[in-house]
């Protein structure tokens, strides 16, 4: 009698839809009540957080048929899960994966298909912690994505349902910076995306008029750069070759952001899908902002310093010394290790001393992996016999830094990718702390890195005063190289609300015009004819396609394609490994340039004509932005929009730590100056630093 009488309340409640007036019956059914912010800070100091969620899952469960209960219980959880304090109880009690299973039923009902996707947005905005994000997404997204194709009738519903991919994807950028491993198969195949990607495709193809809309253009298109980053055959399985011919149409296009993603989806085609730290235009960086406690769980650079390199007995050491495992240099000349290590470390800092150096003499050992083990143990052990540290230490990031290349390109040899990068960022910090003025460590360190962070660590080294003339250049090349990949990832991995600074082609130049010249100034001082020299020159292109594309004109586009094919092929002649996913995506481009334009110029044509109001749009809110005085200190679109908010009452409901808000946060009973969710929180600011001004200095009498 209970359940019908609720049914029937909430089938009464006018207009049709009000789902926060059915979500006030169901309250008063149930008998609590939390619809000011009295209400929650009573609940919460009563210990009925739990009790209250419990009560509105069970009502859920048990009306599941009736459509307007789920309404009502929906808006109830919107309302709740921007506490932070229930939005950790509904974390607890799995209220997403409850939700995910609405958006299978009443399909009929556009306006309940509507609040179940508000619902999930919501819940992932507010999701307490990256691991839950990781949790919904992995829930979610191919839930949602089987709603997309039936939903372009409706541009309200079709738009939602792909922002809500759109922020599901990069979510998932933060799963392996967390767990130290990469997601898992069963997980990742569970995402479906290369179905997704088929549905991307096909609406590209289609083109409806929902998706000839700009937002809708601009959130396709990044999904798609996201699926490549992940999971690349979802592309390349495509048939016809449709999915590489559409990154190279992206590149084509009139949109500086479109161009940008056009080249990271081709670049992320041939990378190795687990091989996600060692990248050019890496995304990774862009999880700095979004969740800044990931520096501290991966790769703290305090840790770093406390790290240690497993050191060799002296026993050890001298058994291996005076037995290495070379006996003769290629069967011909006796095998000296240390005088080959000592050259070895001086071609590291100083580059090659003559015609007849001793690295093509090397080459052999160092392309097999099981040779280059025997010949670097031999080294190192005759290095550390004679009591060169911190030579062995040059010659121990040398053979890391040498082993990417030689490694198989199979799924099974992860871990050793992640080894091999986890080594060379903890012995890079190691050696940078031990040895501050020695530049090697920091050039190392930033090595085929992306982010501002080792853009101006390779700025640090290059000033230091006893960097040779051909590390200064190295350091430099790897700086260009790092601001390009930074600027290209920035302009296109962002949502659009992210780019105001970038809000059309003409400004992006400011960025890309200096870049342009750095890298002539870097081609000139590693030598137009080295294979940095190559590389430059074809990233040269890309900077100009990129940041020009078709307003070129057909004759600077065209004209540098001959030079560019022949840079590949000096490149291949020296069995250059440098860049080599760089240098397939420009040979993709070269080749499939003009079947891309011809495949997809209707689609080339509607981004030309839709871009245009796109850009004033952004303009002018930027413009409103700056005349409200909002400085573009912050990334997210609230930031921008929210201009009559009042910062420091918002700065007084957020905890100190997590930033998120709560009515019944708890204050810090020691300086009584910051407010926290739970014990939790406070540690881990207390940890981070409050330590520091929470406790009061002695005042000297």
């Amino acid at each position: 009698m209970v359940k019908v009488k609720l049914v029937r309340a909430c089938n009464q409640v006018q207009p049709a839809f009000n789902w926060e007036g059915i979500g006030e019956v169901i309250c008063r059914r149930l008998g609590i009540a939390f619809s000011t912010s009295r209400d929650l800070k009573r609940l919460i100091r009563e210990n009925r957080v739990s009790e209250v969620i419990g009560k509105l899952i069970e009502c859920a469960k048990s009306n599941e048929a009736h459509m307007n209960v789920l309404g009502g219980f929906l808006s109830l959880i919107r309302k709740l899960v921007t506490d932070s304090l229930f939005a950790r109880e509904l974390v607890k009690q799995d209220v997403y994966a409850i939700i995910v299973r609405y958006t299978e039923m009443h399909p009929h009902s556009i306006e309940f298909r509507n609040v179940v996707i508000d619902t999930l947005s919501d819940l992932l905005k507010h999701s307490p912690n990256l691991d839950d994000s990781h949790r919904y997404v992995i829930q979610g997204t191919a839930k949602v994505a089987r709603l997309i194709p039936g939903s372009t009738a409706d541009v309200t519903m079709f738009q939602k349902l792909v922002s809500l991919i759109m922020d599901h994807l990069p979510r998932l950028n933060t799963y392996k910076l967390i767990n130290h491993r990469p997601l898992p198969v069963e997980d990742l195949h569970g995402l479906e995306l290369p179905q997704l990607a088929n549905i991307m495709v096909t609406l590209l193809e289609n083109r409806s008029p929902a998706v000839l809309l700009w937002d809708s253009l601009d959130n396709i298109t990044i999904i798609l750069a996201w699926i490549a980053y992940y999971q690349s055959d979802a592309i390349l399985q495509m048939p016809e070759n449709k999915g590489v011919l559409l990154f190279v149409a992206f590149m084509q296009c009139s949109s500086l952001s479109i161009r940008c993603r056009g080249f990271i989806g081709l670049l992320n085609l041939h990378y190795p899908d687990f091989a996600q730290d060692l990248r050019f235009c890496n995304p990774h960086f862009l999880d700095e902002e979004e969740a800044p406690d990931v520096g501290r769980v991966f790769g703290s650079l305090e840790k770093a310093k406390t790290f240690r390199p497993p050191e060799m007995s002296e026993e050890a050491v001298s058994e291996s010394y005076h037995n290495p495992s070379i006996k003769e240099l290629f069967g011909t000349n006796p095998f000296h290790a240390y005088e080959i290590a000592m050259r070895f470390v001086r071609y590291e800092l100083e580059g090659p001393q003559s015609d007849k150096d001793l690295m093509p003499y090397l080459q052999k050992y160092l392309d097999d992996l099981a040779s280059s083990t025997a010949l670097f143990k031999d080294l190192d052990s005759a290095l550390r016999f004679h009591q060169q540290e911190y030579e062995a230490e040059v010659l121990l990031l040398a053979r890391f830094l040498r082993m990417y290349p030689i490694l198989p390109s199979a799924d099974d040899i992860s871990d050793i990718h992640r080894f091999i990068n986890a080594k060379v960022t903890a012995n890079s910090n190691y050696c940078i702390n031990r040895w501050p003025e020695m530049p090697y460590f920091y050039y190392a360190k930033v090595k085929s890195q992306t982010g501002m962070e080792y853009a101006t660590v390779a700025a640090d080294a290059a000033k230091l005063p006893d960097c040779s003339p051909y590390l200064s250049s190295k350091i430099f090349y790897e700086l260009v190289v790092n601001l390009l990949g930074n600027g290209i990832v920035s302009m296109s991995m962002l949502t659009s609300h992210d780019r105001w600074e970038w809000p059309d082609t003409n400004s992006a130049r400011k960025f890309f015009g200096p870049v342009h010249k750095q890298i002539m100034v870097a081609k000139t001082r590693v030598g137009s004819d080295s294979a940095e020299g190559q590389i430059l020159s074809i990233l040269q292109f890309v900077s100009a396609l990129v940041s020009g594309g078709p307003d070129l004109g057909t004759e600077r586009l065209e004209g540098p394609i001959p030079s560019i094919r022949e840079n590949l092929q000096n490149l291949t002649a020296m069995k250059c490994t440098d860049h080599q996913e760089t240098r397939n995506a420009v040979a993709d481009y070269v080749q499939y340039r003009r079947r891309a334009a011809i495949r997809w110029s209707a689609l080339i044509l509607a981004i030309r004509r839709v871009e245009p109001a796109a850009v004033e749009g952004r303009k002018s809110r930027a413009r409103e932005a700056l005349e409200g005085g909002f400085l573009r200190t912050k990334s997210r679109e609230e930031a921008f929009l929210a201009l009559d908010e009042d910062s420091e009452a918002k700065r007084e409901s957020s905890c100190a730590w997590c930033e998120r808000a709560s009515v019944a946060l708890l204050r810090c009973s020691r300086c009584e100056k910051v407010k926290y969710c739970n014990a939790i929180c406070q540690r881990k600011h207390w940890v981070d630093g409050h330590k520091t001004v929470c406790i009061s200095p002695i005042i000297a009498v």
